[in-house]
């Protein structure tokens, strides 16, 4: 029995990463039409960071750190809770989430030749299959688009998007730094929220956009929804997973998470699944599984 348990409650887990993160992408189109992007990235993480410290009290998590730590704390907020979602919700005023979502799959590649960079990890065979796999995808999902100019709103918004994967994985590889130096992970991605909100709060005061947002309740919902099942929620069910799958495991949310998303788009939003961009789509996540598994090595 206790050992059906922890089997269960991974699967459960994995399911709620996968769906809620999956249906983010969706979610976050509901707040970009009836806000500026930035401010809508704003107060997402204003609730989120408040939930997460309220979390690290209440649990009482060690909050004093060194100037230097602060300062990599600093760093992953700009890339993991700035930059990054800034990019996610402008691209998503050029092209649909599903889109986005196969786009963002890219973050997979860019951690993979970030830690070879950064922590000397060996690149495998199969790793650079799958990346050239994954990058025939996102031709095949944008072909149309390729030879237009660069005012292409679709050319445009998938541009932002693999900026944002960029970004994304270059606070990845910062969150992996400050983990190692005995740093637990919820507590590093508060402080990491606390100043990704401040930066992306100074980016919208320099834009002189207004700071007031509906008050609606499909705006407040959806607020709700991302700042406390797509942020807090997700990230802790993602991080137990880390613990008790493994990173390697855990990592196939990013499989899993782009279906849901290029489904809700297809339903919502008019997507049009040609068998092109379906092709580009069973690539790009062929790719991924490819990158991602790792064969059971026999005694």
């Amino acid at each position: 029995m206790t050992s059906r348990t922890p089997a269960a409650q991974n699967i459960f887990l994995f399911a709620l990463c996968s769906l809620i993160w999956g249906s983010t992408y969706f979610v976050i189109t509901i707040q970009i039409s009836q806000a500026p992007p930035l401010v809508t990235v704003f107060w997402r993480f204003v609730v989120s960071t408040i939930i997460m410290f309220c979390y690290l009290k209440w649990s009482k998590q060690n909050l004093k750190f060194s100037p230097q730590t602060h300062v990599w704390f600093f760093l992953q907020g700009i890339f993991n809770f700035s930059i990054n979602y800034m990019l996610t919700y402008s691209a998503e005023t050029f092209i649909k989430s599903g889109v986005l979502a196969i786009a963002f799959t890219t973050m997979v590649y860019f951690n993979i030749l970030f830690s070879w960079i950064f922590f000397k990890k060996k690149v495998s065979l199969k790793v650079v299959v799958g990346s050239i796999f994954g990058g025939l995808g996102i031709l095949m999902i944008f072909k149309d688009d390729l030879f237009i100019s660069s005012s292409s709103k679709e050319m445009l918004g998938m541009g932002l998007g693999l900026c944002a994967a960029l970004s994304a994985s270059t606070g990845n590889m910062i969150s992996v730094r400050n983990i190692q130096k005995g740093v637990s992970i919820s507590t590093a991605n508060t402080f990491s929220m606390l100043y990704g909100t401040l930066f992306t709060g100074l980016f919208v005061l320099i834009s002189g956009l207004s700071w007031s947002v509906p008050l609606n309740p499909s705006f407040i919902g959806s607020l709700l929804y991302l700042s406390i099942l797509g942020t807090v929620v997700a990230f802790a069910a993602y991080n137990t997973l880390l613990k008790t799958l493994g990173a390697g495991k855990a990592a196939y949310t990013t499989i899993i998470s782009p279906i849901l998303a290029i489904l809700l788009s297809y339903a919502f939003e008019g997507l049009k699944l040609g068998p092109t961009m379906l092709f580009g789509i069973a690539l790009c996540l062929a790719g991924n599984i490819l990158v991602l598994y790792k064969p059971k090595v026999m005694a």
